[in-house]
């Protein structure tokens, strides 16, 4: 069910993928002040379904939610495209998060390269690494970046 059908409809999961690279891209222009989801609750397209006896949240719902809770009130400090991998850096209070993602390729990216100017080991235990929806991820060196972004969130160390 959606107010729109043929080319662009997309599954939930590309749905999500989607929301968090627009918000992402639109962060890295430096040029946006607010932006607005349209529509929270819809059957069928809202990030919340409101179909049946109750209420369920998509996983763009918990793409949004996981966007709030890293950059909400963060400076944007810095992006990079390189290739096919693109780069978002900002700071908040005393975390840095780093988001890192592609347009639906897969490649493999050393850790390394976009971590270089980070003040303390990675391995050291202060850096956390977080999924398109939230969900915390192993800390690897190297990882297979994709159209769902990934998050690294650093803990200033004094």
């Amino acid at each position: 069910f959606a107010p729109a059908v043929g080319d662009c409809m997309v599954d939930e999961e590309h749905q999500a993928a989607y929301l968090a690279r627009y918000y992402l891209l639109a962060f890295a222009s430096g040029q946006v002040e607010a932006i607005y989801w349209h529509q929270l609750v819809a059957p069928g397209y809202g990030l919340i379904d409101n179909r049946g006896q109750s209420a369920r949240r998509r996983k763009a719902f918990y793409a949004l939610k996981t966007l709030t809770a890293l950059f909400s009130g963060a400076t944007i400090t810095g992006f990079d495209q390189r290739e096919s991998l693109f780069v978002l850096k900002a700071e908040r209070g005393s975390q840095r998060v780093t988001a890192v993602w592609t347009n639906d390729t897969s490649t493999t990216v050393d850790v390394s390269s976009f971590l270089e100017d980070f003040d303390s080991d990675p391995l050291a235990g202060n850096i956390t690494v977080h999924g398109l929806t939230g969900d915390q991820q192993e800390f690897a060196s190297t990882i297979t970046a994709s159209g769902y972004a990934t998050y690294f969130v650093q803990e200033r160390v004094n």
